[in-house]
């Protein structure tokens, strides 16, 4: 009976988590690759706050993303109000800032007050961002969260925010039909500015949680889940003119995985070629929209079934131009299959497609791990027939009687040395290998 309850409760889990999951959450995202961004218009004039504010988001930075020294990218920047960027503490961390900008500056980005913390980003993963600010017995006090837990605060009273007819520039700055400060190889989601103070103390927000909703004091509230074209739905209170730029800016919509705080692995298989070459197999690759890549493990099978490792090549995670990539397999054999594993530096995987080599008719049989310690495993050319096989040890005994009928021979039982493996075809014919056993 338990055995039948907990049957019928995976096939719910089964059939309901899935729409629970995809009703609950946003699988779509924006990336940032260093020159794109998207802007909000100030139509009506209803970007401006007096009073209470809060700018919250989503943000998952890589290694990439880490700025320059004296390079600040700015996230969310509005000319003559308020810069939210990403700041390098050090080679390999980064951090959020946030200035509130004098809205009676000749450039639109004089520092009027600033708020910085020390506490480092979690680099390829999701992360919550909120600023929030509220006046209480005429004192402001404007708070950074990460994840729901304070990180910073400050009583500065200049960040009640300026009035200004810029727009709102998100994953970049622009001032004098000029864009700079971009945000690299970065994503973001879920954007939401509210004129109401939403944080004052800690609490708690999960990238499993339900989408940011709409009230009353939600000015702008992006979800990013338009998955193509340039145009940006705001589901907040207003109706704005939002578009990715189209020059240079090519949008970058992904999707990631629900149940993974990661991103999808990000690259793009070009194509991937298998060819005979000077008597060995020889792989090529290329692929594009690479970082954060671990490496590429070969694998190579014999019959579509079992697959095995049979080299890794390391990512260059070169960015800005296409890679191209080659393996020679060490020991080929007449027929293979082979496939590329590519896999990141969070552990997500992917597979290319499958790539078959045929070099002919003759027999090719290969041992390995060489040396063994409990099990050889054997590859041959015709895997869906059995042969029998001797293994003599180096005085020519015959110590072990088997047939090739599996793909493994165990051999705990053979003492440390070196041995032959033959393998009949018929009774006169054979084919001799040598081992060693550890």
């Amino acid at each position: 009976m338990k055995k039948l309850l907990f049957f019928l409760f995976l096939i719910l889990c089964f059939i309901y988590l899935p729409q629970w999951a995809q009703g609950q959450n946003n699988v779509t995202l924006l990336e940032f690759d260093g020159d794109d961004s998207f802007y909000v218009n100030d139509n009506a004039d209803v970007l401006d706050v007096s009073g209470d504010w809060t700018w919250e988001f989503w943000v998952y930075p890589t290694a990439a993303s880490i700025p320059a020294a004296g390079v600040f990218p700015s996230i969310i920047c509005r000319k003559y109000t308020l810069d939210i960027y990403f700041r390098r503490l050090s080679a390999t961390t980064l951090s959020i800032g946030v200035i509130a900008l004098d809205g009676g500056s000749s450039d639109g980005f004089t520092q009027e007050a600033i708020m910085t913390t020390d506490t480092a980003l979690l680099l390829d993963k999701w992360t919550h961002i909120a600023i929030s600010s509220t006046v209480v017995s005429s004192t402001r006090t404007t708070r950074m969260f990460f994840n729901g837990k304070l990180k910073k605060s400050s009583t500065d009273a200049d960040f009640a925010l300026d009035t200004s007819i810029s727009a709102y520039n998100f994953g970049a700055r622009y001032s004098d039909l000029t864009y700079s400060r971009y945000v690299s190889d970065c994503a973001m989601d879920e954007l939401r500015f509210s004129k109401v103070a939403r944080y004052t103390s800690n609490f708690s927000i999960d990238v499993y949680d339900s989408l940011l909703v709409s009230d009353a004091n939600t000015i702008l509230l992006y979800h990013l889940d338009e998955s193509t074209g340039t145009s940006i739905s705001n589901d907040g209170s207003a109706v704005f003119n939002t578009n990715l730029r189209s020059s240079p800016n090519t949008a970058t919509w992904r999707a990631w995985n629900y149940f993974s705080h990661y991103l999808p692995l990000p690259l793009k298989m070009l194509w991937f070629t298998v060819e005979e070459e000077n008597h060995n197999t020889l792989l090529k690759w290329l692929v594009a929209e690479e970082y954060n890549v671990q490496g590429y493990y070969i694998e190579r099978s014999p019959d579509l079934k079992q697959w095995n490792d049979i080299g890794f090549v390391e990512a260059l995670n070169n960015t800005s131009q296409n890679s191209l990539y080659s393996f020679t397999d060490p020991f080929p054999v007449s027929l293979a299959y082979y496939r590329l594993r590519s896999t990141d530096f969070d552990g997500t995987e992917n597979y290319s497609e499958i790539q078959i080599l045929n070099r002919g008719n003759d027999f090719f049989l290969e041992l390995y791990p060489n040396p063994a310690e409990d099990v050889l495993n054997l590859i041959s050319t015709y895997p869906e027939q059995s042969f029998d096989i001797k293994i003599f040890n180096s005085f020519g005994e015959a110590v072990k009687l088997a047939q090739l009928n599996n793909t493994t021979i165990n051999v705990s039982d053979l003492s440390s040395g070196l041995y032959y493996l033959q393998l009949f075809m018929a009774p006169n014919t054979f084919y001799t290998y040598k081992f060693i056993k550890k």
